[in-house]
């Protein structure tokens, strides 16, 4: 098995598929956004009718030069934007919150596979 170093070669993820990480990174954003939100709004996770109401929400996005993540909003963004697809794993962890479920550990375990599939040889 061939390994690169991804984009951003940090810690465990470093050799991880890029695209997974950013899913991955993506969601943490999206649980801390929604965090945040519920605290200013007196809300809690079970005011969400879904993860398709988070996504569309706050539109996960990343600055292509920068690599921040932020919400997609390309007339108020000095730079491009490309929006970051929430897979099924993402889905789930959403689901899972709203659920009433504790995302950290769910966050933990998804980021133990990205790492182990980076390790397992390829078909």
């Amino acid at each position: 098995m061939t390994t690169r170093l991804n984009t951003r070669g940090d810690a465990m993820h470093a050799y991880s598929n890029p695209a997974e990480v950013q899913q991955w990174a993506a969601t943490q954003w999206l649980i801390e956004y929604v965090e945040d939100n519920n605290d200013n709004n007196d809300a809690s996770w079970s005011d969400w009718s879904g993860p398709d109401h988070i996504i569309r929400t706050y539109e996960p996005a990343v600055g292509e030069a920068t690599g921040k993540l932020t919400s997609f909003d390309p007339d108020g963004h000095e730079e491009s934007l490309r929006r970051i697809t929430i897979g099924d794993r993402g889905r789930e962890v959403l689901a899972a919150c709203i659920r009433g479920q504790e995302h950290g550990e769910l966050m933990s375990q998804w980021s133990l596979k990205i790492e182990e599939a980076s390790a397992s040889p390829s078909p």
